[in-house]
């Protein structure tokens, strides 16, 4: 009988250069290895499979998507009050 496994998958999608990252409970070999199912594995680059729930506090990709760099923009910028 396959054991279960919570862990952090880090991924890129095949079609963004975004860092994504989803908490799962996925089986265990019977190596001790973390088997995900070619269903979540289709579309994506596996970074990294980490034990438990990991807390991502800053990612590469971050201040370069467009909301970032516009909340930088504008609290970097001095405010006109008319």
């Amino acid at each position: 009988m396959l054991s279960s496994k919570l862990v952090t998958v880090i991924y890129y999608h095949d079609h963004s250069l975004e860092l994504c990252h989803q908490l799962g409970e996925f089986d265990v070999s019977e190596h001790g290895r973390v088997v995900l199912p070619e269903s979540f594995k289709q579309g994506k680059s596996i970074i990294a499979v980490c034990e438990g729930k990991v807390e991502i506090l800053n990612k590469i990709g971050d201040r370069i998507t467009p909301e970032a760099y516009l909340t930088d923009k504008l609290a970097s910028e001095p405010q006109l009050l008319f």
